[in-house]
């Protein structure tokens, strides 16, 4: 088995604009096996704001949660970004060596962090779950902080659903049979939807979730076939989250 761990410093741009609104301090995606059913692996498990507004991923079946913090709490979730994070080297390389190459391991994990108004992500690529060996060659640091947001839970949560949903779309050939893409959704050609060298950005109403999802011929794929304007590709689609664009997609 690998875990790779590659750490970035990239300055926090794209919020001048969102000055007024809590900017995000934490933000983790997972892609670890739980949560392998669910098309939105895109979507962060766990957001805390500077303002204590957390959203996560529950581990139970209600999906979604939303509460605000305490000061206290906040800063119990903040006292895990310790010094160590930020000292990581850039490209950490941790293998498992022997005779013959590891099978791939798609899992990853991905966290990002603000200090002093710059972005630092850590990415780990390797499953972490509770009795992989993996995590006997993850730095300590990130196994805590990532163990307490990936099973964070609140008594004073409530269900929380996106206003939007956000899908990309890749043009390719396939030689399978596409789903149609519903007539009155917005298309490639709609006014909110952005292209970009690699594809097409479209946002959807919260409420086609189950239509949309439906598509998926396979529910634990990560991508399902679509038709667009007479264009044939591919769609994966995440959660779109209160100033997303301050960690990327």
């Amino acid at each position: 088995m690998r875990v790779v761990l590659l750490v970035s410093f990239l300055a926090l741009g794209g919020c001048a604009g969102a000055a007024k609104k809590p900017s995000p301090i934490v933000v983790l995606h997972d892609s670890q096996a739980r949560f392998a059913a669910f098309p939105v692996a895109r979507s962060p498990v766990f957001v805390l704001y500077e303002d204590g507004r957390t959203i996560y991923r529950s581990n139970r079946p209600s999906g979604y949660r939303s509460v605000r913090l305490d000061e206290g709490e906040r800063k119990r979730i903040e006292g895990l970004l310790t010094p160590e994070l930020g000292e990581l080297d850039q490209d950490i390389d941790v293998i498992e060596r022997t005779p013959a190459p590891p099978p791939p391991d798609p899992s990853f994990a991905k966290l990002n962090f603000w200090r002093d108004g710059r972005r630092r992500t850590i990415y780990v690529h390797g499953y972490l779950g509770a009795r992989s060996e993996n995590r006997t060659r993850c730095p300590r640091a990130f196994l805590n902080l990532y163990d307490a947001l990936r099973e964070f839970e609140h008594a004073g949560s409530e269900p929380w659903t996106p206003e939007k949903i956000v899908v990309r779309f890749r043009e390719h050939a396939s030689n399978d049979q596409p789903s149609r893409w519903p007539d009155g959704w917005p298309d490639l050609t709609h006014a909110t939807t952005r292209q970009d060298e690699e594809g097409w950005t479209l946002y959807l109403d919260f409420r086609n979730l189950d239509q949309l999802a439906a598509m998926w011929a396979h529910p634990g794929n990560s991508h399902a076939d679509v038709e667009i304007n007479g264009r044939r590709g591919s769609i994966h689609y995440w959660y779109s989250f209160p100033l997303e664009e301050s960690w990327g997609y």
